[in-house]
């Protein structure tokens, strides 16, 4: 297998809270969990080996991980001798609604969660130069449904964003998986 081949592909984890791993630390780690130097994630302007509870978490909390671990091992399992590279731009409590009194992955929201993650993207990008192919792993939409007149603007706003994450971020086919939480939002409290 060629070198260009090991940096084809670039797997970014975006969304809310349970992309970033709310609430779950190194002592919630699946058995087997551990660091691959196959696997590379970018963290601080870099690429460092793949940590599950150690490099995968977000500023505020480094060692939580999320949906992540489980896709690298089930990646890993299929491609034992392929490298992986991971950008993880998540935050919690982050709709896709454009909401002027919170941060959100709206495009139109200006050095919000959207164009953050378009800059680590983009750095990662010009760091792999053979780099064809972005697949993106949604985690999110819990914050938009929370409140109805979000809910009712989440679908269009959604769909909005992928268009741009498309445009933005060289995205060909279909290449962004989305991950659903639950079937309905408790609002009981």
């Amino acid at each position: 297998m060629s070198a260009a081949a090991l940096l084809s592909t670039l797997v970014v984890v975006a969304g809310q809270s349970n992309a970033v791993g709310h609430r779950l630390g190194p002592a919630d780690l699946p058995p087997g969990a551990r660091p691959d130097p196959m696997v590379q994630i970018w963290r601080d302007g870099r690429f460092q080996t793949f940590a599950p509870g150690t490099n995968t978490g977000g500023p505020n909390s480094p060692q939580a991980w999320g949906p992540e671990v489980e896709f690298v091992r089930r990646w890993r399992a299929d491609h034992p001798d392929e490298r992986l590279y991971l950008v993880k731009v998540a935050k919690g409590s982050t709709g896709v609604v454009p909401d002027p009194a919170a941060w959100d992955w709206s495009p139109a929201s200006k050095d919000e969660q959207y164009d953050l993650a378009t800059r680590e993207v983009q750095a990662v990008k010009a760091r792999l130069a053979d780099l064809d192919l972005v697949v993106v792993l949604w985690i999110g939409g819990e914050s938009d449904v929370a409140l109805p007149a979000k809910a009712a603007a989440h679908e269009r706003a959604l769909t909005a964003l992928f268009a741009r994450m498309k445009a933005d971020w060289w995205i060909a086919g279909p290449t962004i998986v989305m991950a659903r939480i639950a079937d309905e939002w408790d609002r009981s409290g």
